[in-house]
This record gives C-alpha cells, sequence and structure tokens, in this order.
C-alpha cells in the first residue's frame, strides 16, 4: 500500500466539494485515480453516476488506464468480500464509464436528448477541415448575394474594414469564437444603439474601477504630498499652481467617474508627467526629487499605467459609430449563420462548437437539468484552470448550483496557459470561490508538495516566481505564487546553469555541446528535453543537431496532411482542377510521383507556350520521356471530372507507379499507412455529400492549412533521442534534463487592431474607428478598445510567466536556461531571460557575478518518515556559461550497448553539371570560397533566415539593425512595397500584413518608419527622374544558360530606354558608416554580375547604366556606367570562379575573417587552421 501524504489524504476523501490546487509534479493523477476508486467502494455507487471530464483525449485515455489498473490491484489486495463484490463490479462497468473530454461527454448528453433542442438523434459530430469548408462556402454566399443587390450594409463594412478581404478575415473570427459570439450578437441585434451607447460606457466604468481606482487614489495622494511640498519651496511654480487647480477639479474616485478620471488625466496630465510617463523635472519637481522619491516613483508608474487608456474627447460619438458598425456586422454574421446551420442540418452534422453549444441549451431546460442533476452524483474535472465559461455553464447545472451532488475540481492557475483555446483562468477563480462559500473554505484543498524537482530546482523555482507571480490580480489573470514542498527521494541536490551565446546560431551550437557533454557524461538522450516558445525555434536546433550528430526527435513534427506523399496528391488533384496552375504544375512535376529536376523545368520553361503545361506539351515533341509524362497529365485531366475522388485517388496510385517511387523509402509502412488514410479520408468526404472534386480540394486545403495552425499532440519518444518541443507540448511531462531556449526573444502583446476585431466574453466585439465616422479618416480607440487593449496585454504578459512556470517545472534533476546576449546582460523587457533576471535582482547590474550565488530555506516532506515536515538550507551556485570547449562532433555515445558516435562523416556531394548560380553565390565565392562551401555545400543556408532577396546573405556592412526586426525583413518589405508600386495606405497594409503573417515582434512606430522612408524616397528627386521612363520591369527574374551551367538573378528595376538599359538596384542600408562610393564598391561584383545578366538576355551592344538608390538617402544615390569591355574582363572571372567551385577548391579567405558570419573568437574562422 502507498504512503498518503497528509494532502492527498484529505484530497482523497473529503466529502464535501473540493477545489484542490496541484503544484507541478504533486501527483494530481494518482490522487484522481484514489478518489474515483473510493468515492464508489465507500458510496456503493455505480460508475454511471461518476462524471470524470479531463482536458485531452491523451488525458482520458490514461485516467481510464489508472483507474482500471487500480481496481485491479485492489481486487488482488482488498479482503473484504463486500468491497470486493463492488470493484468486481466496476472492473465489469468500467469500459462503459463516463471518462472523457467534454465534447465526448456532450454528444453522448445530446444522444440521449436530442428531440429537446431539435436535433436528430442519429447527428453526426463533424470534423473540422469539412466543417470550415461548409462555413467558407457559406461566407461567400452570403456576402456575395449582399454585393450582387446592391446592400447599403455589406458595403459600409467593406469600407470600415477597407477590403473585402479583411471583411471575410473579421467574420471567420467571429466564426472561431462562436460561443463567445453568439453570447454577444443576440445582445446587439436586439439593443437599440444609445442603449448599447449607455451599456458601454457602464462596463468601462465598472472594469476600469476594478483595475484603476487604486491607482487614481494613490496618484491623488502622493501628488498632493508633492506638489505641496514644490509650493512650500516656490510659492509662484507654474506647474505647481497648474497642478494646484487641477487638483480641485479631480472627479469623486467612484464606479460612475472612471471615464470623468481618465478625461482628467488627459486634460491636466502634462502639468506633472512627461510624455514618457515620468515626473517632470526640469522646472517642478527638481528640488524635491531626494526628499519625495518614494512619492515620485508611485506617481511615475500610476501615471505610465494610466497613460496607457487613450481615448478622444468626442469618444461618445466614437462609440456610437462604432455600435453601428457592429451592429451591421452581427447582422451579417446572423445571416452567415442561419445558412451555415441550413448546410449543416441538411446532412444532420453539429461542428465542435455546436457540441458546447446545444448542451448547454439542452441544461437550461428544466426537465433535462434536473434528470441529469439526480442521475449524477459526483462531477470529477481536471486540468479546470484550462477550461471556459460555456464548459462551466455545462457543469454547474449537472449538480444543480451545488445543490445536489458534488463536485471536485483540480487544477493550478499557475499552470493556465491555452488561452489561444478560449481557456478563462476566470471560471477558475469564480468556481473555486463559489465551492469556498458552499464549504465555508473546507472544500479549498492543496497539494503543495513535488514529488518531481530535486531541491535546489524547487528552490530556484519558489525563488524567483516569488517575485515574478508577487503582484497578483485576479481580473488580470496575475496569479499568486505558491511555493512548491520538495518531496522528492532525491539522489543529487538538483543543477541550474544559464547558457549565454552572442547570437542564434553559437546559442543552438552552445545548447548542443552541453548535451554532447552530458551524453559523455553518461546521460540517455532521451532523458533530455530542450524546450522553446515557439517551432519557429527549431530550424537552428535541428541543423546544428544535425551536423554534431546528436539524436533528436522533434516531437508533433508532422501530421498526416503535412506528409510529403500526402501532399504530393494534395499537389496532383489542385492541378486536375486547374490544368493552368503553373504553380501546381512545377510543384507536381518536382514531386516523387516525377522528380523532374529544377534544370529541366528551367529548360522547359522557355519553351514555347502560355501556360506550363503548354510548354511541357512543346518539350514532349522532342523528349520521349517527357512527351509520356504529359500524355499521363492529359488523360488524367480527361478523366478527372468523372470520377470519384476515391476513385482518382486509386487510379493515380495505379498509373503513376508511385508505389515503386517510394519503395526504398526507410518509412515505408508509414507511406503505406498514410495512403490508406487518404483513401479512407476520401471515402468518408464522398459519402458525406454530392460534392465535386473541387470541392474535395477545398476541404483537402482546408484540412492543411488547420493542421499547420495547429499543436499536435505529444506522441511517445522514438528511440533514445533528446526531445525537441514546444512549451505547450511539454505540458504534462517531464525530463531530467530540461533546456529552455531562446529565452532572450521577445513575445509579443498585442490589443485591439485598425481594420480588425476581438472577441473577449467581458468586453464583447472590439474594434477601433474610423475618426469622426469618415471612412478615410484614421482609426482611434474608443474607451473599450483602449481598455481591452491594456488588459488583454497584461492578461497575455502573465500568460507568458505561467508559461514560464510550466516550462521551468518540467525539469527533474538539471535545468539550463539558454539566451542569445551578451556581457553584461541587458534582456529585452518582454521576454522570459528579463524576468528571471529581475527576479535575481540582477537587471540593472553591469556586471554579474560569476557563479550567481542564491542561499535559503525549503520546506521538505519526507516521504520515508510518514511524511514530516522538515527545513533544508539551500546553497545553489549557478554559472553563466558562454563557451564550451568540445569538438563539434566527438562523443562517446552508446546506444543498445554497442553504437557509438564519432568524427563528421559529412555528406557525400558530387558536383553535376546545370547547377544554377545568383549573384549571391557568386558574391560569397569571391569574399571567401571556404564561406561558400559552409552556406552551399554544407547546409549552412538556414543559418542566415533568408527573405526575399538572397543577397542579404553577404551583407556584413556593419550595419545597425533593431533585434526586434532584422535589416533584410525590412529590405524585404520594401522592396515588395517599390515592386507594386504601392501608395498611402496600401503601404502600411503591406507591411504589417507581412510582419504578422511571420509572427514578428517589432517595436512601436516600426511600420509607420518604414512608411516614412518610403514616402521620402517618393517625395525625392531622384524619384521623380525615374518615374519619367515610360518602359520598365519591376522584380524582372532572367535566367540564362552559362557554359553547361545557368546564371539567375531578380532585377529590382529595369528602365529600358530606346537602346539605352538602366539597372535600379534599391539598398535599405544606412550611410551613416561608408560613403556612397564606398556602398558601391562593396556591390560591385554584384551589379556587374546583373549587367552581364542583362547583357546576355538582351543581347545588348550598348554600355549599360547601374545605379545604386538609397531609400533612407535618396539624394545620395551613385550610378556608373559598365562597358562590353568590362562585361568580357566580368565573364573570364566568372569562369574562373565556377571552375573552382566545380573542381572544389575552397580555399579560405583570412582577410574576410573579420567581418563574416562563420568567425568566432577573435574574429578566428570556425574551421580553425
Amino acid at each position: 500500500m502507498v504512503n498518503l501524504s497528509p494532502y492527498q489524504e484529505k484530497a482523497i476523501h473529503s466529502k464535501d466539494h473540493v477545489a484542490l490546487t496541484a503544484n507541478a509534479g504533486s501527483g494530481k493523477t494518482f490522487v484522481l485515480t484514489k478518489r474515483y476508486v473510493d468515492l464508489v467502494l465507500e458510496n456503493d455507487i455505480s460508475l454511471s453516476e461518476i462524471v470524470a471530464i479531463t482536458f485531452t483525449e491523451k488525458a482520458a485515455g490514461e485516467l481510464f488506464y489508472k483507474i482500471s489498473k487500480e481496481i485491479n490491484e485492489r481486487l488482488n489486495s482488498e479482503t473484504d468480500e463486500g468491497k470486493l463484490r463492488i470493484l468486481r463490479r466496476m472492473r465489469r462497468q468500467i469500459v462503459s464509464a463516463n471518462i472523457s473530454t467534454i465534447h465526448s461527454f456532450c454528444i453522448e448528453l445530446l444522444k440521449e436528448f436530442a428531440p429537446y433542442v431539435d436535433l436528430d438523434v442519429n447527428f453526426s459530430p463533424v470534423d473540422a477541415a469539412y466543417s470550415d469548408e461548409m462555413l467558407e462556402k457559406s461566407i461567400a454566399s452570403i456576402i456575395e448575394k449582399n454585393i450582387s443587390s446592391n446592400n447599403e450594409s455589406i458595403k459600409d463594412l467593406i469600407r470600415f474594414f477597407g477590403s473585402k478581404e479583411k471583411l471575410l478575415s473579421a467574420v471567420k473570427k467571429l466564426f472561431s469564437n462562436k460561443k463567445t459570439t453568439e453570447q454577444w450578437v443576440d445582445y446587439y441585434n436586439s439593443t437599440n444603439e444609445e442603449t448599447l451607447v449607455e451599456d458601454v460606457i457602464n462596463s468601462f466604468n465598472q472594469f476600469a474601477y476594478y483595475i484603476f481606482a487604486d491607482d487614481f487614489e494613490k496618484l491623488k495622494v502622493n501628488l498632493q504630498r508633492l506638489n505641496e511640498q514644490i509650493l512650500n519651496i516656490q510659492s509662484d511654480n507654474k506647474y505647481g499652481l497648474a497642478v494646484l487647480d487641477a487638483l480641485v477639479e479631480f472627479p469623486e474616485i467612484k464606479t460612475e467617474n472612471m471615464l470623468d478620471l481618465f478625461q482628467w488625466f488627459n486634460n491636466y496630465g502634462s502639468n506633472f508627467v512627461t510624455t514618457k510617463g515620468t515626473v517632470r523635472s526640469r522646472g517642478y519637481a527638481k528640488k524635491v526629487e531626494d526628499e519625495l522619491c518614494d512619492e515620485i516613483s508611485v506617481i511615475s508608474n500610476v501615471s505610465d499605467r494610466i497613460n496607457k487608456i487613450n481615448f478622444s474627447a468626442d469618444y461618445k460619438n466614437n462609440l456610437l459609430s462604432n455600435i453601428k458598425v457592429l451592429k451591421k456586422l452581427t447582422s451579417l454574421y446572423s445571416d452567415i449563420n442561419e445558412e451555415y446551420s441550413k448546410r449543416k442540418r441538411i446532412n444532420s452534422y453539429l461542428d465542435f462548437e455546436d457540441l458546447l453549444i446545444f448542451a448547454k441549451k439542452l441544461l437550461q431546460i428544466p426537465e433535462v437539468q434536473e434528470t441529469l442533476s439526480d442521475k449524477y452524483k459526483y462531477i470529477m474535472v481536471d486540468e479546470y484552470q484550462d477550461t471556459n465559461a460555456i464548459q462551466y455553464e455545462i457543469v454547474i447545472p449537472l449538480i444543480d448550483e451545488f445543490r445536489k451532488g458534488k463536485l471536485f475540481i483540480v487544477g493550478d492557475e499557475k499552470q493556465s496557459i491555452y488561452s489561444f483555446r478560449e481557456a478563462d483562468l476566470q471560471v477558475f477563480y469564480k468556481t473555486k470561490s463559489e465551492i469556498e462559500e458552499e464549504t465555508h473554505s473546507e472544500g479549498i484543498l492543496e497539494l503543495p508538495h513535488s514529488f518531481r524537482l530535486d531541491p535546489n530546482l524547487a528552490f530556484f523555482v519558489n525563488y524567483i516566481f516569488g517575485k515574478i507571480f508577487s503582484e497578483p490580480n485576479e481580473i488580470l489573470n496575475s496569479v499568486a505564487p505558491s511555493e512548491l514542498i520538495c518531496a522528492k527521494d532525491y539522489k543529487s541536490e538538483g543543477n541550474v546553469e544559464f547558457l549565454f551565446a552572442t547570437d542564434e546560431i553559437y546559442e543552438a551550437q552552445l545548447v548542443g555541446s552541453k548535451i554532447i557533454q552530458l551524453l559523455n557524461q553518461g546521460r540517455n538522450a532521451n532523458e533530455i528535453a530542450v524546450l522553446c516558445r515557439k517551432r519557429k525555434y527549431f530550424d537552428d536546433l535541428i541543423l546544428h543537431f544535425d551536423e554534431a550528430g546528436i539524436p533528436y526527435n522533434v516531437v508533433g513534427s508532422k501530421g498526416f496532411y503535412e506528409n510529403s506523399l500526402i501532399m504530393d496528391f494534395q499537389l496532383f488533384i489542385s492541378f486536375l482542377i486547374d490544368p493552368n496552375d503553373d504553380y501546381a504544375l512545377i510543384s507536381l512535376l518536382r514531386s516523387q510521383f516525377f522528380r523532374v529536376p529544377d534544370t529541366l523545368l528551367f529548360e522547359i520553361k522557355h519553351q514555347p507556350g502560355e501556360s506550363f503545361l503548354e510548354k511541357l506539351k512543346s518539350y514532349s515533341s522532342i523528349n520521349e520521356k517527357y512527351a509520356r509524362i504529359y500524355s499521363l497529365l492529359n488523360d488524367k485531366i480527361n478523366c478527372a471530372k468523372n470520377l470519384t475522388p476515391v476513385e482518382l485517388i486509386t487510379k493515380l496510385i495505379e498509373d503513376t507507379g508511385i508505389l515503386l517511387a517510394i519503395k526504398e523509402n526507410k518509412f515505408l509502412h508509414k507511406e503505406y499507412a498514410s495512403l490508406e488514410k487518404l483513401i479512407d479520408l476520401a471515402l468518408d468526404y464522398q459519402n458525406k455529400s454530392f460534392a465535386t472534386l473541387y470541392d474535395f480540394a477545398e476541404y483537402f486545403k482546408a484540412a492543411v492549412e488547420k493542421e499547420k495552425a495547429e499543436e499536435l499532440p505529444v506522441v511517445n519518444p522514438e528511440g533514445n533521442a533528446v526531445q525537441i518541443m514546444t512549451i505547450h507540448q511539454s505540458k504534462g511531462l517531464e525530463f531530467p534534463v530540461v533546456f529552455l531556449y531562446g529565452t532572450n526573444d521577445k513575445y509579443l502583446l498585442t490589443g485591439a487592431s485598425a481594420k480588425q476585431i476581438e472577441i473577449d466574453h467581458q468586453f464583447g466585439i472590439i474594434t477601433k474607428v474610423r475618426e469622426e465616422d469618415n471612412y478615410f479618416s484614421n482609426f482611434v480607440d474608443t474607451p473599450v478598445s483602449s481598455l481591452f487593449s491594456y488588459v488583454n496585454k497584461r492578461r497575455t504578459e502573465a500568460e507568458e510567466k505561467r508559461l514560464l512556470y510550466v516550462a521551468l517545472t518540467r525539469a527533474e534533476e538539471e535545468l539550463y536556461i539558454s539566451a542569445k546576449t551578451q556581457l553584461p546582460v541587458k534582456p529585452n523587457n518582454d521576454c522570459y531571460l528579463y524576468q528571471i533576471l529581475k527576479a535575481l535582482n540582477l537587471i540593472q547590474l553591469e556586471s554579474v557575478e560569476n557563479p550567481i550565488t542564491l542561499k535559503g530555506d525549503l520546506k521538505c516532506l519526507d516521504a520515508s518518515d510518514n511524511f514530516n515536515e522538515y527545513i533544508k538550507s539551500i546553497n545553489i551556485e549557478i554559472p553563466i556559461i558562454t563557451e564550451i570547449d568540445l569538438p563539434q562532433r566527438l562523443f562517446n555515445y552508446e546506444e543498445n550497448g554497442g553504437k557509438s558516435f564519432e568524427g563528421n562523416v559529412g555528406r557525400i556531394k558530387d558536383l553535376p553539371d546545370n547547377e544554377i548560380y545568383s549573384a549571391t553565390k557568386i558574391a560569397v565565392f569571391n569574399q571567401c570560397p571556404l564561406k561558400y562551401d559552409l552556406i552551399y555545400n554544407k547546409g549552412y543556408s538556414k543559418l542566415f533566415n533568408v527573405l526575399g532577396k538572397e543577397f542579404e546573405i553577404y551583407d556584413e556592412t556593419g550595419e545597425e539593425s533593431s533585434d526586434e526586426i532584422p535589416a533584410n525583413i525590412t529590405g524585404t518589405i520594401i522592396h515588395k512595397i517599390l515592386e507594386l508600386d504601392a501608395k498611402g495606405d496600401s503601404i502600411k497594409e503591406i507591411a504589417t500584413e507581412y510582419i504578422s503573417n511571420l509572427g514578428l515582434n517589432v517595436p512601436d512606430g516600426t511600420v509607420d518608419n518604414i512608411a516614412k522612408l518610403i514616402n521620402n524616397y517618393y517625395s525625392s528627386d531622384e524619384y521623380k527622374q525615374i518615374c519619367q521612363f515610360e518602359e520598365y520591369k519591376n522584380e524582372l527574374e532572367i535566367y540564362t544558360r552559362f557554359g553547361s551551367n545557368f546564371l539567375y538573378g531578380i532585377i529590382d528595376k529595369l528602365i529600358i530606354d530606346n537602346e539605352k538599359l538602366i539597372i535600379i538596384d534599391y539598398k535599405t542600408d544606412s550611410l551613416k558608416f561608408k560613403s556612397p562610393e564606398e556602398k558601391f564598391n562593396h556591390y560591385k561584383n554584384q551589379l556587374y554580375f546583373y549587367a552581364y545578366l542583362v547583357n546576355k538576355h538582351y543581347e545588348c551592344k550598348n554600355d549599360i547604366e547601374v545605379k545604386l538608390v538609397f531609400i533612407a538617402e535618396p539624394g545620395k544615390s551613385i550610378n556608373s556606367i559598365i562597358n562590353l569591355k568590362e562585361l568580357n574582363d566580368f565573364e573570364n572571372k566568372l569562369k574562373q570562379s565556377i571552375l573552382k567551385i566545380t573542381n572544389g577548391q575552397f580555399e579560405k579567405n583570412e582577410a574576410h575573417c573579420s567581418s563574416c558570419q562563420f568567425s568566432v573568437r577573435n574574429g578566428k574562422c570556425i574551421k580553425g587552421e
């Protein structure tokens, strides 16, 4: 019999409603299992009277397994005949026990009571991809119908959002949060505009009072004290007198005055605080700064918070404009939802959102609610911190608002990390409060102990989160700290280290070197996990682990729809629907079906014909192999329209020989399984409707996109390998060794944005409004959108802190925190490293002691001594590691007693003809042949995150760039704007969309700065001169044969003036450190390459002008004339370079080391001697 701690004992045997807060590693599933079995044994009830709800199917499966195991263990040890009888009955009933997710539970309820909510008893839950397809069709149908009927509301909405596409995006967002949307749509549609405005104002005042009343009180008290002292020293101080008058006007701090209080601050705040939010020193507080430093600090802090709520004095009219837009939008939503519901009703479908919405409606029917609350005696909900409002509205009626049955919820508010799935901590707090009231606090229990973390790790977590969670606020979802009590039977004290690297690439290398060190010391690879905030960080890790030979497994790396074979089938189907889709055809030809090399695709591209299919037809006349490919494709185009999806897929498998193409795949069994699933998917789809192949393709496409957007579930680790995963995927797991990667990267704090909507169950539907209700004016905040932005940013920041808590509490024995940073450490404000160092009081220090020392006491429980509590003195030394002297790939790692990994075998690579050489490749080779080898032959190109024009790889000019938005991304955005000749609002829209698509954190004003640069260029004489030419090509791609190879380049702008050719190359570089002439020399090889391409392509017999246009300083643009002799010389140089590349001559150019990405300490080459 396992000994129970006093905390576990109380949680298992409590007879009342229980809200159990379970710390990380406290054994909550163990408690759930024991309580479930004991409830049945002690009360002799049927399993059908208990409902156990978990967060995921995986968790439900684990709980089911553990309860079954517990029953069998009790059967083997129990001697009481009465209990044995109950246990045998439990074993028979367990297969039908109510242990499931909330969605599965709702399906069972709706099947039983379907007629009560007007549902077909044979309804089918429909998968997300198919429901998304039906929704897309419903949206398109209603919007097109409104447009064709000249509906004024739809026109107004399109004008408001700026485009039809942005309106579609807003509508889809409403449906993505349907549970909350439904609640607000009824309200907006049924309430007149004036009442809505008053309700919004009242709501703002109430919510703002909870958050800011204390701030305004502190501001008033401290400002009075400060101002009084200032006037005592200087009675005629103009700011002091102005503040004195302002304080007379200070509104009373009460709920209905909150808008007035913000207006007061907006009117008078500039008298005592600067635009930066600090107390005005010069001319005001200078003489009392030392004496009243506390008061000044308080005023600065609260002013900074208050100042974030911005809205105009004309807020009532702005709110009215906002309400008018929202009423039109919700009316459109209702029409679309009716159409969408109709499509689902025809086939008796319910989507995932419907399951909860109809279950809620069901439980609002008194007869049904009474029946169910009588039936279920005990409701148990795991991971309750991740529930939401509608789940609460399903669970609570099951116990008749606490009047029947017993509720047992278990969770940990510190581990609530799923707001993107609508998890709402307010529900956790509300339910906990209700249980506290119902049980007179007897039902508020905790499991504070942890059986997971070694003492040093438990102390470290307690220490930093005691500071990070030091300002709890339930409204803002800021949680309170709760100490871990170490109950582990530990073998080691535990280890914490910082790994600080100078850049992203070296961070991955540093982590890899530490892992190699651990493996050499005897660690198994599968004992180690590397956790990242986002999947985008995986690439650098994978690249380095591959180079270093570190065995790894990327958790959830690919879903079914991201399998390359399945994606190839998607390409084939897309092409058959639209044979003129050149992208689909080219991708298809490159796929496993045909494996056409790029060099031949380029040849085909230059054949006669409008579409690529026509070009392929032309090419097939001179190449028998491609004649067969064209014939096969043509045959499939002709027959596709007459085949069902299953018939078509089967025919593609049979006729293309794809099974032979994949037979060498080492995961062949998985490929076969994928094909079987694809056929099952198609069969299931065509059985649902008489849909066309086009419909199936759209369904297929939506499924791919949805799978890419979702976090894939954790699978069992494959083999003895380091696990790479996101922090979200690590939830519920534990590892002896944990690396937290990329901790100096900023997280994004977002609020309301122009031309977009947000949905919140407390604030409703939020959007900014056009100033003065003018479609051509700027967007401004309403009081509600401004307050929502503030609250949402604070809640997001609070969740990031909780996500950090989850990450650090996955470690059992060793914890490594890595970051890209310099010494002394200057972390970004909104990042994990900042939170950790701030908690350690290391933010403001110019130098940090190494190692960092932490001392203190840790509460412990001795499991071997009846869980007696004792205090353990802790003294941790946390080293800061900046380099590890290990070979990048040399370690003794044995798996299954045999295999060791030693040496770098490299990759075998032949050097064929028909290679493609770009300006970048040639420029890199000219800089340093070894560098070329590292990037293009050894696979290091991923290191540079090249976007758009790849010459950014070698643009090592020493220019300053922001951590938040790299210079190459700024350059790409600007090039895109110039390519499209975008003007006006389109400039910001393109920039915003690009940044949003990449998920970048950017400083405030980034988009404005880009727009300012572009508009500055548009107003320049240089731009006006360029615009005089009528014939030009933007972003011109040129391929030309060069011996047995190809040359390739993209020209920003080519001007054709009679027989004169002018190449324009835009540069976003600063001229702060180098002159235009020095810049021209830096890019000289690239410009000659472009001139050579243009000369070959146009068979030009005249000199070619090249011009560098500096967008930031167009007046300093520089040009040069390149004559034919110079181009002949360049051609010879080009031949020599390509010959050396072909022959594998990659010597080191040490003169380039000082500015090379591959140089390490003291500017020395990474390759060594």
